[in-house]
């Protein structure tokens, strides 16, 4: 399950991925259309002004035939399209010859009639190499001139971010204008290209490089609105995919632990009914039932193992009594000082056997609380057996209070196995069992700290454990409310 998830997530993101570089690269290819069409302005434009500028006074009132050679005059005077008087020879005037910027300055025009191309070979004779020596373009416009139309090209384009240029002439490398100081290598790499006053008549001598710094940002700004979603949706994915693995995970987790608990239940009710089951037989014998001391033992077993499954049953009954709800505390005045005296004589026996001790340093003075006797007493019952199943050698159990200004804070320490830094953090989950190695000597549903934490807080109180691995553990119970005398 969790192998197909991923592969369908990793499926997703890639499709994504895909979608915002299919995006970026249509709009990339946008980007260099309106680049072009701004610089295929500009070189129309400039090629315009260049004409009326420097072409143009030269062509008016009949000046382009004063200067072009005798064989082209003769064959203008001999084409049947004007007056050719006997004094036609010298009266230039008569022609009226201008170059028609109509039809992207290809062609001449004389007198209204006669249209000649550029690459016509009459033209080619006609004007004798007369524009072989027209002006370069720094003496016709200017760097800023120059530099403001191309601005103003490209903001028409809808291209308002900084850029950088060079307009060189390709046969000498040299620069004519340029916003850059030095050698760009950007500029000759990865610039966009044009020569300018490309006309055939001109015969173009330069070249504009254009380059954008700024172009990867200026592309995406323009999919943010695409690009956020997009990864707003693949995160949206991603985090979903991580909460459900997190959540089998840890369904996992509890599934293992209920296992772990239904076998240690079974183990832990068959132990009394088999040994309940073994001394009823043994009553049954009429060796026994003639010997009243044997008789009496046998039934103190029972007893004892008959207590002891009802104190499980009662154990896995207050369990589900939590899980069905909020418990209901029977709340009454509780000395807390005597309840865990009280409590701590049960275990009396127990830790003589095991050569070990208790101490008590009770200091907290406000020991009376309104809470629950039964629970409250379950919960220092279920800390000193704790003590008692993990301890390592001869038991040393020491337990004091002191008063907090909001409560009483009461710990029980003990010189136990100890527990790691994971194992902290999970004693309080419930049917979690403290790891004691190859040796399965300690009993238990792993219900106990967690039913001491639900009693805990069913009384607004908190517990915390310090503990160090082979060192013993510390056990902090803090509840509030307590105060010094009973309440009348």
């Amino acid at each position: 399950m969790i192998v197909v998830m991923a592969i369908s997530l990793v499926g997703l993101v890639t499709i994504q991925i895909r979608l915002i570089r299919q995006g970026y690269n249509q709009r990339e290819a946008l980007f260099d259309q309106s680049v072009y069409e701004a610089l295929n302005r500009l070189d129309y434009r400039t090629t315009i002004l260049y004409n009326d500028r420097v072409v143009g006074d030269q062509t008016q009132s009949g000046k382009f035939l004063q200067n072009a050679n005798p064989l082209f005059r003769n064959i203008l005077r001999h084409s049947g399209l004007n007056d050719l008087q006997a004094e036609s020879l010298g009266l230039d005037s008569l022609f009226e010859i201008h170059i028609d910027t109509t039809d992207g300055f290809s062609q001449i025009q004389i007198n209204g009639n006669l249209s000649l191309d550029f690459q016509d070979p009459l033209l080619q004779i006609g004007y004798g190499g007369f524009f072989d020596n027209l002006p370069p373009i720094d003496e016709v416009f200017s760097k800023s001139e120059f530099e403001n139309m191309l601005r103003s090209e490209l903001e028409l384009s809808g291209i308002k971010n900084r850029f950088q240029y060079s307009l060189i002439q390709p046969a000498t490398y040299k620069t004519i204008f340029s916003n850059v100081k030095g050698r760009c290598k950007n500029l000759n790499e990865k610039s966009y290209q044009r020569p300018i006053l490309s006309d055939d008549f001109f015969g173009s001598e330069w070249m504009l490089l254009v380059y954008f710094p700024n172009k990867s940002y200026y592309i995406l700004r323009s999919l943010w609105v695409f690009m956020v979603s997009t990864l707003l949706f693949a995160a949206l994915i991603i985090v979903s995919f991580a909460f459900s693995v997190l959540i089998i995970y840890k369904q996992k987790q509890s599934d293992d632990l209920k296992t772990d608990f239904i076998n240690n239940m079974t183990h832990e009710l068959k132990t009394p009914v088999s040994t309940i089951s073994l001394a009823g037989e043994m009553l049954k014998n009429p060796k026994v039932i003639g010997d009243v001391e044997k008789a009496r033992n046998y039934a103190g077993i029972i007893l004892e193992e008959n207590k002891r499954l009802s104190d499980h049953i009662e154990r896995v009954l207050q369990f589900a009594r939590f899980d069905q709800g909020p418990l209901e505390l029977k709340k009454e005045e509780v000395n807390l000082h005597e309840l865990m005296e009280q409590c701590a004589r049960s275990f009396e026996m127990r830790i003589q056997n095991e050569g070990g001790r208790i101490t008590w340093n009770l200091q907290a003075e406000r020991v009376y609380v309104l809470g629950d006797r039964h629970h409250l007493g379950g919960v220092f019952n279920n800390l000193l057996d704790n003590a008692l199943k993990y301890k390592r050698e001869e038991p040393e159990i020491e337990v004091w209070s002191r008063d907090l200004p909001d409560g009483i804070l009461i710990s029980v320490k003990d010189n136990g196995i100890g527990m790691n830094k994971e194992t902290q953090k999970r004693i309080f989950d419930k049917f979690y069992r403290v790891p004691t190695g190859n040796i399965h000597n300690v009993k238990g549903f792993g219900l106990g700290l967690s039913y001491v934490k639900a009693i805990l807080q069913a009384h607004k109180g908190l517990i915390n454990v310090e503990s160090e691995l082979n060192k013993g553990s510390r056990f902090d119970v803090f509840i509030p409310g307590t105060h010094k005398e009973p309440y009348e």
